[in-house]
């Protein structure tokens, strides 16, 4: 009998190993559910802040819907606070607009096709497939944001992000791993 001991993990048996990798894929995943819910919640919250100074032209100055201005002293001119969504300056016609919907939207259907698949091989392949689309998420994001203040939005979409990417990678190396390991005899 072969077992397996990591950091006061005993798993005892002929096949440790091979349980041992399938309760880390199986912790993957669940990281990375996780991680495509918080980048669903990211999608409602202000992704950036910028800070903007009244004309003057009108009393209290431009601040919009959605603005907020801190008290200021007597001398001081108030500073105004745009916060931008994901939706804000949205055109249904431009493809640009949808692209950072699909910035956030994207994992959900991997997340359901990996539920449904049946064999271990297509769910590395499609686990793979995800990459770029993640690279490009994470560009389309910083494309949002690199000019403004990062707000509470875009902090929660980088590290669900970063959480879904690192999970992911971890579960295509155990995927490999698993597939070039021989097979026990029960």
């Amino acid at each position: 009998m072969e077992g397996l001991n990591v950091e006061g993990l005993n798993v005892e048996g002929p096949n440790a190993e091979a349980r041992y990798v399938e309760g880390s894929m199986k912790a993957c995943r669940l990281v990375r559910r996780l991680s495509a819910a918080l980048l669903l919640v990211a999608l409602f919250l202000p992704l950036s802040r910028c800070s903007e100074q009244p004309t003057g032209n009108t009393p209290g100055g431009d601040a919009e819907a959605g603005s907020a201005t801190p008290s200021a002293g007597p001398s001081e001119t108030p500073t105004t606070y745009r916060y931008y969504y994901a939706w804000t300056d949205f055109r249904v016609s431009e493809i640009s607009s949808w692209l950072l919907f699909l910035a956030f939207l994207w994992p959900l259907p991997f997340l359901a096709h990996e539920a449904l698949a049946r064999g271990k091989a297509a769910r590395i392949w499609v686990s793979a497939a995800q990459l770029p689309l993640e690279a490009g998420a994470i560009t389309l994001i910083y494309y949002r944001t690199f000019l403004h203040q990062l707000w509470v939005g875009g902090y929660l979409a980088y590290i669900a992000l970063g959480a879904y990417s690192l999970s992911l990678a971890a579960e295509i190396v155990l995927g490999i791993i698993m597939k070039r390991r021989p097979r026990a005899v029960p």
